[in-house]
């Protein structure tokens, strides 16, 4: 596993706010600013192991809320 933050084509990081949304329901949202080394804008790789069994894939995980970067197609 590595920890590292995820930036965008123009240099800003992904990261979430703890306080922008409901980390019990993980429900928050992730933001796009300038990177600061924040615990928010910091992501675990996990490669393989026992959450990921699977070749070619990768998890994403944020440090701060411990939730998986995942996309959603529901438009709420």
């Amino acid at each position: 596993m590595d920890t590292a933050n995820c930036q965008t084509s123009s240099g800003q990081c992904l990261f979430i706010n703890e306080l922008s949304g409901d980390f019990r329901a993980n429900l928050n949202l992730i933001q796009v600013g300038p990177c600061d080394g924040s615990q928010g804008q910091l992501w675990d790789i996990i490669t393989k192991g026992k959450h990921d069994d699977q070749a070619g894939t990768m998890l994403v995980v944020n440090t701060l809320v411990c939730h998986l970067l995942d996309t959603c197609s529901n438009n709420f």
